[in-house]
């Protein structure tokens, strides 16, 4: 054990009992003051935090049942752990909010490759979006789902930088209004943008009837609300061999066109 110096005039010290919370009693053998000693062991507990942390085990399977545990580490609970960017630039970057809690959001943003920052706020607002893009060196283009706040700590952080409206969430939001089986062209034309989609022809008109929405996915192309001549509706319900064979003949006449 280390020695024991009094804290006032720095002389030696030696046992001298306990006191009554059971402590270690320490007396000056120079001026006879007594005095305790507090051992710092935050880093120790931290240890202990972190230790379990990381795991997979459950305070419950702690001795005592984890109650000696959290009173050791209560403490930790309040820490907000936050990283330290390392000024690299990126040309493309991501950001999003995911929710742990009913008021605790972890703001990430993350390259292509690895988590580039993050924040903990207890809002999607412009502050907090603000504090996790500040220390970052500003991209090109930026991906976002569209969260509140994020508009204006963009224009007020990155004022340079492109944004780029996440396709994902853009697209759940259409599905969201227009449902998976919109009944209105308009609907159709929507869900289908949101899909990425583009939209080549409407209300197409031939012999065999016609087609309200053709659209380009890609390399393939999309039909919707096929019309054959006796006014029926095929995407509805192509339930005859000659139905869909009718529907085969419109699509492929486009196809040719």
């Amino acid at each position: 054990m280390k020695a024991v110096y009094c804290p006032y005039c720095g002389g030696r010290t030696k046992r001298n009992g306990r006191t009554s919370s059971g402590s270690q009693r320490w007396r000056c053998t120079a001026c006879g003051a007594s005095t305790t000693v507090r051992y710092d062991d935050t880093a120790t507990r931290l240890d202990e935090f972190l230790g379990w942390l990381l795991s997979k085990d459950s305070q419950a399977m702690m001795p005592g049942g984890g109650r000696s545990f959290r009173r050791r580490t209560a403490e930790f609970w309040e820490v907000w752990p936050m990283p330290v960017p390392d000024g690299e630039l990126h040309r493309v970057l991501y950001v999003d909010g995911i929710w742990v809690a009913r008021d605790l959001v972890v703001l990430i943003c993350c390259s292509g490759e690895r988590v580039v920052s993050w924040y903990m706020a207890r809002s999607e607002n412009s502050r907090a979006w603000s504090a996790l893009m500040s220390p970052i060196p500003a991209p090109e283009v930026v991906v976002t789902d569209g969260g509140s706040g994020f508009a204006r700590a963009v224009r007020e952080t990155w004022p340079r930088t492109r944004v780029q409206r996440c396709t994902f969430h853009a697209f759940s939001q259409v599905k969201r209004y227009t449902t998976t089986r919109p009944k209105l062209q308009a609907g159709r034309e929507l869900y289908l943008i949101g899909k990425g989609c583009d939209i080549i022809a409407r209300d197409w008109v031939c012999d065999g009837g016609s087609i309200d929405i053709v659209a380009r996915d890609g390399r393939e192309l999309v039909f919707a609300s096929v019309e054959i001549g006796d006014g029926s509706d095929a995407s509805l319900a192509i339930s005859s061999p000659e139905k869909r064979s009718i529907t085969a003949s419109l699509m492929l006449a486009f196809a040719a066109r």
